[in-house]
């Protein structure tokens, strides 16, 4: 497998599409595009939120709003912070921080959708937005927004604050420890799968299914006492586990369940301390903290396809920065903040 690139210095990163990729480097958002390098002219900038569709959304630290680079027309906009703008009766929401790891592709076209026709000055949305700080909000509808602040997730009105419904994950989700201590459950994820159905991913307990109407917990997958650090690809989500599992996102049904540890170990990868699985239509990647190393997969058998060695990385890699293919490149991002991009072509032939 070749090494196509090496871009050092990079503190986060964000594949647009085949040919491009953006980076935040010293405080500054880059664009590789076709192989070269397109300085974006932005104020200071230290995180990359989401993409969708051409649309590229970044923020500084303390964020009033956020900056939107359309990486097909290269221009780049600014949003204000849409929550400051919306009456919503929350205390000290004005003081409040929260950030937003799974935003819906739903919730963002219905800003992204008036963006073709929109500049910044008449840009205005139903749906508010918010990120960095302790705390996450979920957008359900135009009505409904979710906010979950440990161990408390809450099913809130946008125009009045009033509680929907609400439940404790405390108790739901909690674990005893190998020395006997109980541990209180968490929330570490929000999925919005569909109008029904929201899921909920515990720190040790698995994921479970919530009506978003009701607040009932409708299915829970706990399977094993290793925890399920899936990744949600196309409705399913993919996890390693005790075993590698396959999970209907909607009815919680186990759709597969296969041992894969003795593969890891035929191929000096050990099955602890990885990050979560990067899933495409037909592979798996997955990267070893310990072993400075990632592991491509064939989906549907599991076998090794290629066992990649990040060389020269004196921090290892962080179980974060999750392996990403698009196309015929695969990325990964070290401890050292260093991209490497490698060709994976001439191994899938």
């Amino acid at each position: 497998m070749k090494l196509k690139n090496k871009i050092s210095r990079v503190f986060k990163f964000s594949v647009l599409d085949k040919d491009t990729v953006a980076y935040i480097s010293d405080d500054k958002l880059f664009v590789i595009k076709n192989q070269k390098q397109i300085d974006i002219q932005t104020p200071k900038v230290s995180r990359i939120l989401f993409k969708i569709g051409k649309y590229l959304f970044v923020s500084e630290s303390e964020p009033d709003g956020m900056y939107v680079y359309d990486y097909q027309n290269e221009f780049t906009f600014f949003l204000l912070d849409f929550i400051l703008n919306i009456p919503i009766s929350l205390e000290n929401r004005r003081t409040q921080k929260y950030f937003y790891p799974n935003v819906s592709r739903k919730d963002i076209e219905a800003i992204t959708g008036k963006m073709d026709i929109v500049t910044p000055n008449n840009l205005a949305s139903t749906y508010p937005i918010n990120y960095g700080g302790n705390g996450v909000w979920l957008v359900l509808s135009e009505r409904y927004f979710l906010s979950l602040k440990n161990p408390i997730l809450k099913c809130l009105h946008f125009e009045t604050g009033s509680i929907k419904w609400e439940i404790d994950f405390s108790e739901i989700g909690a674990s005893m420890k190998y020395d006997g201590r109980k541990i209180e459950g968490e929330v570490t994820n929000l999925y919005h799968i569909s109008d029904e159905v929201i899921v909920v991913e515990l720190s040790q307990k698995g994921i479970a299914g919530v009506s978003t109407d009701t607040g009932e917990i409708l299915w829970q997958v706990n399977k094993d006492i290793e925890p399920i650090k899936p990744t949600l690809y196309k409705g399913i989500f993919y996890g390693f586990s005790e075993f590698y599992y396959e999970i209907d996102g909607i009815t919680g049904k186990l759709l597969r369940q296969q041992s894969y540890k003795e593969i890891f170990a035929q191929n000096n990868f050990r099955d602890y301390r990885l990050t979560r699985p990067c899933i495409t239509e037909d592979l798996i990647a997955i990267t070893s903290h310990y072993d400075n190393a990632i592991l491509l997969l064939d989906k549907a058998t599991l076998n090794v396809i290629q066992r990649i060695q990040i060389e020269g990385s004196k921090n290892g890699l962080s179980l974060t920065d999750i392996p990403q293919i698009h196309g015929n490149s695969l990325y990964q991002l070290d401890g050292d903040n260093t991209l490497h991009i490698f060709d994976i072509s001439t191994v899938l032939n």
